[in-house]
């Protein structure tokens, strides 16, 4: 699948298990779904709990581990809904090459791994959840409120059933 955007993807965890495929497949179903085609770049960690953990306590200040954490780069403008605005410097449809830095994303791979056992599917595509849910909330999807969650949770669904529909 083709994405106009730069992925950087950094193991740091003691498995030997590789997600790069899952990662990119799923940020670019998200863009794809978002109909975002602006250059853009993300960043991906894959951790161990001890390292999530201490990122947890000094962003979020929540003492435990957790699957995910997103850190937007506050270069892209988002409406309300987390619907792609533009750049501060121009709108979604530029000629511009220059990509827009979306954030960063933290997955806890034992985290996912627990989390697919006890959903009886992979872990591959927990990863995957993990990342579309994350590229939600780069672009300023939350689930705080009942209405945002349910909105990001539909996103999330379609994301997913174009996964599957692709690999058909």
């Amino acid at each position: 699948m083709n994405t106009p955007c730069k992925i950087d993807i950094l193991y740091n965890t003691t498995s030997q298990q590789n997600f790069d495929a899952q990662i990119k497949e799923a940020i670019a179903s998200t863009l794809k779904l978002l109909n975002f085609t602006t250059p853009c770049a993300v960043s991906v960690a894959i951790v161990d709990e001890p390292e999530i953990h201490n990122l947890n306590l000094n962003f979020r200040n929540i003492n435990a581990p957790t699957d995910v954490l997103s850190f937007p780069s506050g270069e892209l403008i988002t409406t309300p809904a987390g619907t792609p605005a533009g750049t501060p410097d121009d709108d979604n449809s530029s000629d511009n090459d220059t990509p827009i830095t979306l954030g960063d994303i933290i997955i806890c791979l034992p985290i996912a791994q627990k989390q697919a056992d006890s959903l009886a599917h992979s872990t591959s595509q927990e990863v995957q959840f993990l990342t579309i849910h994350s590229m939600l909330h780069l672009f300023g999807y939350n689930h705080i409120r009942h209405n945002d969650e349910e909105a990001m949770t539909k996103l999330q669904r379609e994301i997913i059933a174009s996964l599957h529909s692709n690999e058909r």
